[in-house]
C-alpha cells in the first residue's frame, strides 16, 4: 500500500527546511506585530476598506491592502493601454477620413472627364 502524500515525502529535506524557515520567519513577523497606522482616513473610505476586508479577506487587513495596491497597479496599466488604443483609433479615423475625401475627389474628377468626353 502506498504512503499518503505529505509535504515531508513530496520534497527533499533541504526544501523542507527552507519552507519551515520561511514559515517561522512569517510567524515571527506576526509576533513582532508588524502594523500600519493610517491617520486622516475619511469615514466612508475607512468603512469601505473594512467592508472589503471583511467580505473578501476574512478581516485580513494586510491582504486587503495588498489587493488594493495590486488593483491600483493594474488599473494604471489599463489606463495607459486605453490611452494608446484611443490614440490609435483617432489616427485611423483621420486616415479613413482622408481616404474617403481623396476617393470623393477622384470621383468628381472622373465625372468631369466623362462629361467632357460626351
Amino acid at each position: 500500500m502506498e504512503e499518503p502524500r505529505t509535504v515531508e515525502n513530496a520534497i527533499d529535506s533541504d526544501q523542507l527546511e527552507n519552507l519551515k524557515q520561511r514559515i517561522g520567519d512569517a510567524q515571527d513577523g506576526l509576533k513582532e506585530g508588524r502594523e500600519i497606522f493610517m491617520g486622516r482616513v475619511p469615514h466612508k473610505t475607512y468603512s469601505d476598506f473594512m467592508d472589503l476586508s471583511e467580505l473578501k479577506f476574512c478581516e485580513d487587513y494586510g491582504m486587503t491592502l495588498a489587493y488594493l495596491i495590486e488593483y491600483y497597479k493594474l488599473n494604471e496599466d489599463h489606463k495607459q493601454r486605453y490611452k494608446a488604443l484611443e490614440d490609435r483609433i483617432q489616427s485611423l479615423e483621420q486616415r479613413l477620413a482622408q481616404t474617403q475625401s481623396s476617393s470623393e475627389d477622384e470621383k468628381d474628377e472622373n465625372s468631369k472627364v466623362n462629361a467632357l468626353n460626351e
